[in-house]
């Protein structure tokens, strides 16, 4: 008979054969690797759920703890990432979630939902966190090409000038390809944090974290084009609800697939970025 446990690091090689489910070329051993190790020290012991049958691991849901200072205060997340069943325990497939409903005092996400994955989370009490990516073309508008603005991309110099919680976001993701841009200009500085990723076929710039979104909007073409031809990608990607309907004029909203959904009592979906999950860590 089948039982659910916390699934530990050493859990891997028995649940590497799950991950051939999900069809994705672009993800490798290591990749999956990375679901199986506390990436951020959160001291839980644990990193999801197995359901386990005998010998055999024949269901698998991966969890990212971490901790963040927000508003002044530490938030602790929980990041849903790799639901993945055999097709016999499907019935089953609930009691892997389940147990997750029962954190205390977590912001718990999930960023990238199946159709039965949503369903299932609005009926556990989940509410939609976005329903759109903004696409930015490199297309710079006039009065952000006569404003003074400077991009720089993973300088190396810039380390030491990151302090406190920008410091600690760009330490805690480093290690997974993050790119640091900083912006300077005549309004004030930006901090983005941001991952370089293919979508059908095509190589995007999506933007996990941005620490002056002013900024971002007036400037957003001509960081669009700076990054798309540094890194030889096509649009940049954003999260339509960071820009608080403030989108840049040469943009276009589009839909996901399914939206991302979140359970919290503490934040507000505007609050919540997509650090510190399976978005970064896996480069999808």
């Amino acid at each position: 008979m089948a039982v659910i446990r916390k699934a530990i690091p050493e859990d891997f090689a028995k649940a590497l054969p799950l991950f051939e489910k999900f069809n994705n070329g672009n993800l490798s051993r290591d990749n999956w690797q990375t679901l199986f190790q506390d990436n951020w020290n959160s001291g839980e012991g644990y990193i999801g759920y197995v359901l386990v049958d005998g010998e055999h691991i024949g269901g698998f849901i991966a969890l990212l703890f971490s901790k963040r200072t927000m508003n002044g205060k530490e938030e602790k997340f929980c990041n849903v990432s790799s639901w993945v069943v055999e097709d016999r325990y499907r019935n089953q497939s609930l009691f892997l979630l389940t147990p997750v409903l029962k954190l205390k005092d977590y912001t718990i996400t999930i960023l990238t939902c199946s159709l039965e994955t949503y369903k299932v989370a609005c009926k556990l009490g989940f509410t939609d966190l976005e329903t759109h990516i903004q696409i930015i073309p490199p297309v710079p508008g006039i009065g952000a090409l006569i404003k003074k603005c400077k991009i720089e991309i993973n300088n190396d110099t810039q380390s030491g000038t990151l302090t406190g919680e920008s410091q600690r976001l760009w330490r805690d993701h480093e290690r997974f390809g993050l790119l640091k841009i900083n912006i300077h200009t005549s309004k004030g500085d930006c901090l983005i944090l941001a991952t370089r990723i293919i979508r059908k076929n095509l190589p995007f710039i999506q933007v996990h974290h941005t620490n002056n979104i002013s900024v971002f909007i007036e400037f957003a073409g001509r960081i669009s084009a700076s990054l798309c031809l540094s890194l030889k990608a096509v649009s940049v990607l954003m999260d339509r609800r960071w820009l608080a309907g403030r989108a840049p004029i040469v943009s276009l909203s589009w839909p996901l697939p399914h939206p991302r959904v979140f359970k919290s009592t503490t934040l507000s979906a505007k609050d919540i970025d997509s650090l510190y999950s399976e978005l970064p860590i896996l480069n999808i």
